[in-house]
């Protein structure tokens, strides 16, 4: 069964869900470097406690999903149809070409095993670590094609939705610096 076609107005309604998961790349680093110093100055609130742990995590989760969905909102057609048919994908932006995973598979079926499902994997492997930064700095330049794509060809014609769109673009190219100039401080050790 081949995957339908959506509407034009399906794909205008699902740029708003397409941005939401571009946000949510950094919801680790609005954690980290602006949730977490405002919750530590509290006497009530401390690293060891089950409430930052699940804070924390929670963050971490987050970024990985969205890690795990736009990598897999990016990857190419199949050849043989193997999706279902609400299954949300660039090439449903007609014209827009720029696909292909960003994430190593071996990595994202780690991401997809451990994050998005229970599995065995911690009980019999041990718990693993993530590189948020890299991880989000794979996916990032294909958002901001994308984006460019959708501000220059998929609403040429309205200027007030284009604006939106540089809006969004240059929000995320600005957490992105910040986060670059956070990790900076961590690595020449003027910050913790």
């Amino acid at each position: 069964m081949q995957k339908s076609t959506p509407t034009r107005q399906q794909l205008e309604d699902a740029i708003a869900l397409i941005y939401h998961e571009m946000g949510c790349l950094y919801a680790y680093w609005v954690w980290w470097t602006q949730a977490r110093p405002i919750l530590l100055a509290n006497e009530q609130f401390r690293e060891n406690s089950m409430q930052y742990a699940l804070m924390q995590n929670s963050a971490i989760v987050i970024t990985l999903l969205a890690v795990r969905k736009m990598n897999e909102f990016f990857k190419a057609r199949p050849e043989k149809n193997d999706e279902r048919d609400d299954d949300l994908r660039a090439y449903d932006f007609p014209g827009f070409d720029n696909m292909g995973v960003v994430i190593n598979p071996k990595d994202f079926s780690e991401i997809h095993k451990r994050i998005a499902h229970m599995t065995y994997r911690q009980v019999d492997f041990g718990k693993v670590t993530y590189e948020l930064y890299d991880a989000v700095g794979l996916v990032l330049p294909k958002c901001i094609k994308f984006l460019d794509y959708v501000r220059n060809t998929f609403y040429a014609g309205s200027e007030n939705k284009k604006k939106d769109i540089e809006i969004v673009q240059k929000g995320l190219i600005a957490m992105r610096w910040h986060w670059d100039s956070e990790r900076q401080k961590v690595i020449d050790g003027k910050t913790t």
